[in-house]
């Protein structure tokens, strides 16, 4: 409670801070309107009221107020914290009052009895001055009423003591106009509070995403670093364990022992399976720090795509399935780096691979297509029979160590490929996504530029 306290007061303090700086910040401005009002009065009953008297009321009026100034230039140029600004903010509270004072003591001076004409002309005098200040001085609420109500109480009581129906209807008015003067000022106040309280805590908000985005920078750097030193840490010792496991797998070959030789086999294929895993995880972090760069050029895309059902023949057939390609062959070269689409494309059959039944097909298919900027692009499409993807899955499937929730214990799968595969395709500016098929499995599409 008392933490929750302490921080409400520090942050009305900042508040308070920033309307003190604020005023301050353009203070003089009124400082030198005040001086046109007071030269201005003077020229006006010059005529009229005792010089000598006059002339006094100026010196101390002047002396005041180049006082005035010179705080105003000794704030601006020490720039006092938060804490101080609170003594400055009541220095300037007090500043005011006496400042409303002497104006008061001006209007009483010049306010010649009797004489309505002249009245009026510090009456309009007041009230111009009074409305200035709620521009200089609302947004700091003692500030302004200690300045408004002063010289405002003074014009009123003024009219009032003449005693005429005139003057009583325009010290009722007076006294109106300064309460409505006063309520335009803290309905400025108020708004300023809002402003100020708005600007504060878009700064905190600020401080916390910058810290935000610090620590994550932080973070990525390490996972970076762990990354690339696990990469080599681990590298050697598989390439070793990979290394003996053949010479194992030749030697039991040849004595005839089926049993160790399909163990070394084992051992080969869990290596082969880390072995990706490692290299997907270096590949998806250099793509996504921006440091792969890719080789475009000019390449037949159905070249690209029966060169990975070559590769993977082995295991196609080993899981009995049928590769069925419908291209169309009037699309010819397209722009793309080779090894990344021929990578796209191997993560996503190996996927159809997984998950299609014995006997099932896996269909290639090719043609022409608009974007959503309207360009032609070469769609590819990649169907299998498998079971499907859920819906609400199309999206995240594509998204870092994320597998399909009815095949999470498959194993082999690093959840990684289709991460691969969305930013490689994105690094061409080209889509893609997924459907399900009608009838059963799933379809995968992506978009190349022509």
């Amino acid at each position: 409670m008392s933490n929750s306290k302490t921080t409400k007061d520090l942050y009305a303090m900042q508040i308070y801070a920033k309307q003190v700086r604020t005023i301050y910040g353009s203070f003089m401005i009124a400082v030198v309107g005040s001086f046109l009002g007071a030269f201005f009065l003077m020229a006006l009953q010059w005529y009229t009221v005792d010089r000598a008297i006059m002339l006094n009321w100026f010196a101390i009026f002047s002396f005041f107020h180049i006082v005035r100034a010179i705080f105003i230039f000794r704030f601006n140029k020490i720039q006092p914290g938060d804490d101080e600004c609170v003594i400055w903010g009541k220095g300037l509270a007090f500043s005011s009052l006496f400042a409303g004072l002497i104006w008061s003591l001006g209007v009483y001076l010049t306010f010649v009895p009797g004489n309505l004409a002249y009245q009026l002309t510090v009456s309009i005098i007041t009230v111009g001055l009074s409305a200035g200040a709620v521009s200089s001085l609302s947004v700091l609420r003692p500030a302004f009423m200690a300045f408004v109500i002063p010289i405002m109480l003074s014009i009123v009581i003024l009219f009032l003591l003449e005693m005429t129906y005139i003057t009583s209807i325009l010290s009722i008015s007076m006294f109106l106009t300064m309460l409505y003067i006063l309520r335009g000022a803290n309905n400025l106040y108020v708004s300023s509070m809002v402003n100020f309280r708005l600007l504060l805590e878009a700064a905190d908000r600020e401080k916390l995403l910058l810290a935000a985005k610090e620590t994550a920078e932080i973070a990525t750097r390490t996972q970076a670093e762990f990354l690339d030193n696990m990469s080599h840490e681990l590298r050697t010792p598989l390439h070793g364990i990979m290394g003996f496991a053949q010479v194992g797998t030749e030697k039991t070959k040849d004595l005839g022992d089926e049993s160790n030789y399909k163990y070394f086999l084992r051992i080969i294929e869990s290596g082969q399976r880390l072995k990706v895993l490692l290299d997907d995880l270096l590949d998806l972090r250099k793509i996504e720090e921006g440091k792969i760069v890719l080789d475009i050029k000019k390449n037949n895309i159905h070249e690209i795509i029966s060169e990975c059902i070559y590769e993977q023949e082995a295991v196609i057939n080993q899981h009995q399935l049928n590769i069925v390609c419908d291209f169309d062959e009037t699309i010819g070269a397209v722009n793309c780096d080779k090894f990344r689409i021929g990578q796209v494309v191997m993560n996503i059959l190996n996927n159809a691979i997984k998950h299609s039944p014995a006997g099932g097909n896996i269909t290639f298919s090719s043609c022409l297509a608009k974007n959503i900027l309207g360009k032609d692009v070469v769609k590819i499409s990649i169907c299998d029979q498998g079971p499907g993807i859920a819906e609400e899955e199309h999206e995240s499937i594509f998204n870092k160590f994320v597998q399909v929730k009815k095949s999470v214990t498959n194993s082999g799968s690093t959840g990684l490929g289709l991460a691969i595969t969305k930013e490689i395709i994105l690094a061409h500016k080209g889509e893609v996504w997924l459907n399900n098929n009608d009838d059963v499995g799933a379809t995968f599409y992506f978009t190349l530029r022509l």
